[in-house]
Protein backbone atom coordinates (compact mmCIF):
# COMPACT_ATOMS: atom_id res chain seq x y z
CA UNK A 1 0.00 0.00 0.00
CA UNK A 2 1.31 3.40 -0.96
CA UNK A 3 1.94 6.28 1.51
CA UNK A 4 -0.67 8.91 1.57
CA UNK A 5 -0.27 12.64 2.52
CA UNK A 6 -2.90 15.18 3.38
CA UNK A 7 -2.65 18.58 1.30
CA UNK A 8 -3.96 21.05 0.52
CA UNK A 9 -3.77 22.92 -3.24
CA UNK A 10 -2.70 26.34 -4.30
CA UNK A 11 -4.19 25.90 -7.60
CA UNK A 12 -5.82 23.57 -9.59
CA UNK A 13 -4.35 20.75 -11.43
CA UNK A 14 -4.63 17.09 -12.79
CA UNK A 15 -2.59 14.14 -11.71
CA UNK A 16 -2.96 10.60 -11.86
CA UNK A 17 -2.98 9.31 -8.18
CA UNK A 18 -2.92 5.44 -9.01
CA UNK A 19 -0.47 6.05 -12.22
CA UNK A 20 -4.05 5.63 -14.63
CA UNK A 21 -6.96 7.39 -13.95
CA UNK A 22 -6.45 11.11 -14.21
CA UNK A 23 -8.34 13.58 -11.32
CA UNK A 24 -8.69 17.27 -11.40
CA UNK A 25 -7.28 18.73 -7.84
CA UNK A 26 -9.16 22.23 -7.54
CA UNK A 27 -7.62 25.00 -5.98
CA UNK A 28 -8.28 25.85 -1.97
CA UNK A 29 -9.76 21.90 -1.41
CA UNK A 30 -7.58 19.00 0.98
CA UNK A 31 -7.28 15.97 -0.64
CA UNK A 32 -5.32 12.90 0.40
CA UNK A 33 -2.93 11.47 -2.33
CA UNK A 34 -0.47 9.24 -2.58
CA UNK A 35 3.11 10.34 -1.35
CA UNK A 36 4.99 10.61 -4.91
CA UNK A 37 1.44 12.97 -6.80
CA UNK A 38 2.09 14.86 -3.45
CA UNK A 39 5.66 15.00 -4.24
CA UNK A 40 5.27 16.39 -7.69
CA UNK A 41 2.87 19.27 -6.38
CA UNK A 42 5.35 20.33 -3.76
CA UNK A 43 7.78 20.44 -5.92
CA UNK A 44 6.46 23.44 -8.18
CA UNK A 45 3.84 24.98 -5.28
CA UNK A 46 1.04 23.89 -6.82
CA UNK A 47 -0.07 21.95 -3.39
CA UNK A 48 1.26 22.28 0.03
CA UNK A 49 1.23 20.04 2.98
CA UNK A 50 -2.68 20.41 4.69
CA UNK A 51 -1.34 20.72 8.40
CA UNK A 52 0.89 23.99 7.39
CA UNK A 53 -2.54 25.05 6.52
CA UNK A 54 -3.94 24.20 10.22
CA UNK A 55 -4.32 27.17 13.36
CA UNK A 56 -1.50 26.84 15.82
CA UNK A 57 -2.87 26.05 19.20
CA UNK A 58 -3.46 28.69 21.15
CA UNK A 59 -0.78 29.63 23.98
CA UNK A 60 -1.49 28.82 27.23
CA UNK A 61 -4.40 26.26 25.93
CA UNK A 62 -4.62 23.32 28.33
CA UNK A 63 -2.80 25.27 31.08
CA UNK A 64 -5.83 27.31 32.94
CA UNK A 65 -4.57 30.90 31.58
CA UNK A 66 -7.70 32.38 29.94
CA UNK A 67 -6.35 33.46 26.12
CA UNK A 68 -9.74 33.57 24.39
CA UNK A 69 -11.89 36.60 24.76
CA UNK A 70 -14.99 36.77 26.92
CA UNK A 71 -17.29 34.20 25.94
CA UNK A 72 -14.57 32.94 23.56
CA UNK A 73 -15.38 29.53 22.24
CA UNK A 74 -12.05 29.84 19.53
CA UNK A 75 -13.91 30.61 16.88
CA UNK A 76 -12.43 33.67 15.87
CA UNK A 77 -10.69 33.95 12.79
CA UNK A 78 -7.68 31.22 12.01
CA UNK A 79 -4.52 33.04 11.65
CA UNK A 80 -3.12 33.15 8.64
CA UNK A 81 -0.11 30.06 7.52
CA UNK A 82 2.94 31.17 5.50
CA UNK A 83 2.53 29.77 1.79
CA UNK A 84 5.18 28.51 -0.38
CA UNK A 85 6.49 31.28 -2.69
CA UNK A 86 5.20 30.08 -6.28
CA UNK A 87 7.50 30.57 -9.42
CA UNK A 88 6.35 32.86 -11.97
CA UNK A 89 5.30 30.96 -15.00
CA UNK A 90 5.29 32.37 -18.73
CA UNK A 91 1.53 32.76 -20.23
Amino acid sequence: MKAMIKVRMNRTAKGAPDSVTVVEYVEGREYTIPEDLAECFFSDGTADPAEAHEPAPSPGHGSGAHSEPPGGDGSGPAPVAPTRKRRGRAA
